[in-house]
């Protein structure tokens, strides 16, 4: 099934473009946004950097925070978003990759301008910040709803992006197919273990939303990338039986498994407890009772962050290429061999 294109002048009417501009959300074009993250913050003042670079080796103060859709077709109750700014299906024109990612890193610039003169910043970061070698396609919404999204992968790619991590709650299989190009990792979040309680807590506002989730996670099997489960994890709600969320670990069989503290921040205040939010030691009893459900071993965790990171123990073998999660230094070697050798296709297709 194809994406739904509703015509309207623009996806976000003026009052709901306000109300995300209070924020410090950048609105871009028609349907994207861009923001800087507390951990991008945090490493400018050098006090902390986000799970990723402990991980993945990501520059906290580098990446690129954004989303090509201010849209979604569910509406989570641990979202952080203010999703009465969401429409059903799609709304608008659509953007070019090009000029998304002009203005996506114009935006971002500007708002880190304010931080050359913060007295804890480290200058030299705050140089380095002005250019992003991270994208993270995760900020607000159903980023795959973007109908071009497979070309917003190479328009990142093809400006020199070191890495690129997509973020997918799964509900739009039909652009996991049409990936010719993939991202440095691709994520499917995941909260929910049956249709009922996906129902409850997801609350998707398409018929089939869990049946699409479903088939992402089949499709994920087989892509040609590092693939990880995001279980977001909510205390008195789908944390009571971790061996539940076994099933789909079989369908999508990820490179690794990250288990992560719900965090009562945001607009899911208003639709949870505190008490739903678990501490470290939750996520990590959690995770080691998923881990023996899945024959899954602990690679790394990371406290504030509160995230224990699974992988697999033998590798996910595609077309006669491995995907094992090995740590960081040789995780670093992967991207910089996947990268490179995206760029060369992308030159191939362009000559």
């Amino acid at each position: 099934m194809s994406l739904v294109l509703v015509e309207q002048e623009t996806q976000l009417p003026e009052h709901k473009r306000e109300r995300l501009e209070k924020q410090q959300y950048r609105l871009v074009g028609n349907h994207s946004a861009v923001k800087i993250c507390m951990w991008c913050k945090e490493s400018i003042r050098g006090k902390a950097e986000c799970y990723k670079n402990d991980f993945y080796g990501i520059p906290s103060h580098q990446c690129l925070e954004m989303s090509p859709a201010i849209t979604c077709n569910k509406r989570c109750k641990h979202c952080w978003r203010d999703t009465s700014v969401f429409s059903t299906g799609w709304v608008g024109p659509v953007d070019e990759p090009k000029d998304i990612v002009d203005n996506c890193i114009g935006a971002r610039y500007k708002l880190l301008l304010g931080f050359g003169g913060h007295p804890s910043a480290d200058r030299n970061k705050v140089e380095e910040s002005f250019v992003p070698k991270h994208a993270a396609i995760s900020l607000t919404g159903e980023p795959m709803m973007y109908p071009r999204y497979p070309e917003l992968i190479k328009e990142f790619f093809s400006r020199g992006f070191t890495t690129v991590f997509a973020v997918t709650s799964g509900t739009v299989p039909e652009t996991i197919r049409a990936l010719d190009i993939f991202p440095t990792n691709i994520y499917l979040s995941v909260e929910a273990w049956d249709k009922e309680m996906y129902t409850k807590y997801c609350i998707p506002v398409i018929p089939d939303a869990w049946e699409k989730f479903l088939e992402s996670a089949a499709l994920l099997k087989s892509a040609k990338t590092r693939t990880i489960m995001r279980i977001t994890c909510m205390k008195g709600i789908n944390m009571d039986a971790p061996e539940k969320f076994r099933f789909l670990v079989d369908i999508m069989q990820p490179d690794v498994i990250e288990c992560k503290a719900y965090a009562w921040m945001g607009y899911s205040r208003q639709r949870l407890l505190l008490d739903n939010a678990p501490d470290y030691g939750e996520v990590d009893a959690f995770a080691r009772r998923l881990m023996f459900a899945t024959n899954y071993e602990i690679a790394l965790s990371k406290v504030g962050s509160d995230v224990v990171m699974l992988r697999r123990k033998t590798p996910r073998i595609v077309d006669c290429t491995t995907f094992i999660y090995e740590g960081l230094d040789k995780e670093k070697l992967r991207q910089q061999q996947f990268v490179k050798e995206i760029v060369a296709k992308l030159e191939v297709k362009n000559a």
